[in-house]
């Protein structure tokens, strides 16, 4: 495998990382169990604790194993990812442990053996199904999703081995082709697809609210829930995305590669695409449309593979090519699954309140950002200014957000409905209804 991707040293981190493929599998098992039973605060500590276990299991395996050398020092780096496996596991289990048994419900007449009651109105109330009949459906649900969870890691490690051929072929070294590489996954996916944390917790949150709406029969309901989830990935995704290319430089800088600060701002756009699509695809899910967003991101990966292999190959594009090829994707993916969504819903996304509300807000703080940065009134170096920027930017967007009407308190409230009575007693006095 080493070989395939052009980068032979790699062969010790693949090994390393080995046993990560059945730890994550756990992971996703336990957290969709939890998810299922609308028990979202588990699966985000778990997200927590698995980010401390990564960041811990790294640092120490960097320390012990980079006296051996370069490779090995990337191995023990790798140990990261399987430390987060291990700790996450062993949380939710005992969660999973603590929580396996819902509380007891009334029983009806009994039924055939093995067999269970089917509720809801799109069923005769008081029918009964069989396991088989159950693990049926269920498989029709699973297929998809679990087919392209094997398909897509196969296409990204095809579009590696591409990219760095490339790379190679354009007349980049071995080890140049590695670093360019490294500059873009290593530091620019790395930022752009912070904001994804936040929609993964949406989108986790969102699919068993949504499918107990339209399982309810209430379309309406669903979708407004579907929308809700969109316009609070915005209202983080976009002014992650403005506030990336104007800090791209400090940013970069906190890495020690200041020269991927052009990557940064040609990949900004994913910032706001990547949790969008996130959560689109949640919302999909949760309605029992499985098979429609992994065919949407199937597709487009096929794409990009066979972008990547050609555009890396010309002189003047290189790795710039990719960062193209990944935006291009992000949104590609993101206006089918929005599409398929409007359809199934029958409802428009109200874009004017998605991303139009909140843009002038963004842009406005990023523009006073720049400004700053520009004269010098940020603390010296680039540390200095990412603490400005998130010292400032937070309760900046956050008024001009108020003031111009982007966000109201019926909203507000909807949005951190666990939080509302606090809120109340913390904002007695909100400007606009």
């Amino acid at each position: 495998m080493a070989r395939l991707l052009g980068e032979p040293r790699v062969g010790p981190v693949l090994a390393v990382l080995a046993p990560t493929v059945y730890l994550f599998a756990l992971q996703q098992v336990y957290g969709a169990y939890l998810q299922g039973r609308q028990l979202i605060t588990p699966w985000a500590v778990a997200n927590l604790v698995e980010q401390a276990g990564r960041i811990a299991g790294a640092l120490a395996g960097a320390w012990l194993l980079r006296p051996h050398g370069l490779v090995w020092g990337a191995a023990g780096a790798a140990l990261g990812a399987v430390t987060a496996a291990v700790v996450s596991d062993l949380y939710l289990v005992l969660v999973y442990r603590r929580v396996r048994y819902p509380a007891r419900l009334p029983r009806g007449p009994a039924g055939p053996p093995g067999w269970r009651r089917v509720e809801g109105p799109a069923r005769r109330q008081g029918a009964w199904e069989s396991p088989w009949r159950l693990a049926a459906r269920m498989w029709r649900l699973a297929w998809p999703v679990t087919l392209g969870a094997m398909v897509l890691p196969l296409l990204n490690f095809l579009d590696v081995a591409l990219i760095q051929r490339g790379l190679q072929h354009a007349g980049f070294s071995r080890g140049e082709a590695t670093h360019l590489y490294g500059q873009l996954s290593g530091v620019v996916y790395t930022l752009v697809t912070m904001p994804n944390v936040l929609a993964l917790g949406l989108a986790g949150a969102l699919m068993p609210k949504v499918t107990a709406a339209w399982a309810a029969g209430r379309p309406d309901l669903a979708a407004r829930r579907c929308f809700l989830g969109l316009r609070a990935t915005a209202l983080v995704g976009l002014p992650a995305a403005v506030l990336f290319m104007v800090l791209a430089g400090p940013a970069t800088q906190v890495f020690g590669v200041p020269e991927a600060a052009p990557l940064l701002v040609a990949a900004a756009p994913i910032s706001l695409l990547s949790p969008l699509m996130l959560v689109v695809a949640g919302a999909l899910q949760g309605l029992g449309r499985t098979g429609e967003p992994v065919r949407h991101l199937t597709a487009a990966t096929v794409a990009k593979v066979v972008a990547d292999g050609l555009v890396t190959r010309l002189p003047g594009v290189g790795i710039r090519g990719v960062v193209a090829t990944s935006v291009l994707l992000h949104l590609l993916v993101l206006l089918a699954n929005l599409r398929a969504l409007e359809r199934l819903l029958e409802h428009r996304v109200p874009w004017s309140r998605v991303l139009a509300a909140p843009l002038p807000a963004a842009v406005a703080t990023g523009a006073l950002l720049a400004g700053m940065v520009a004269v010098g009134w940020t603390l010296s170096g680039p540390w200095g200014a990412l603490a400005t920027a998130l010292v400032v930017a937070p309760p900046v967007y956050l008024g001009l957000l108020i003031a111009g009407r982007a966000l109201t308190w019926a909203e507000l409230r909807e949005l951190a409905r666990p939080l509302a009575a606090r809120l109340e007693r913390l904002v007695p006095h909100w400007p606009w209804s």
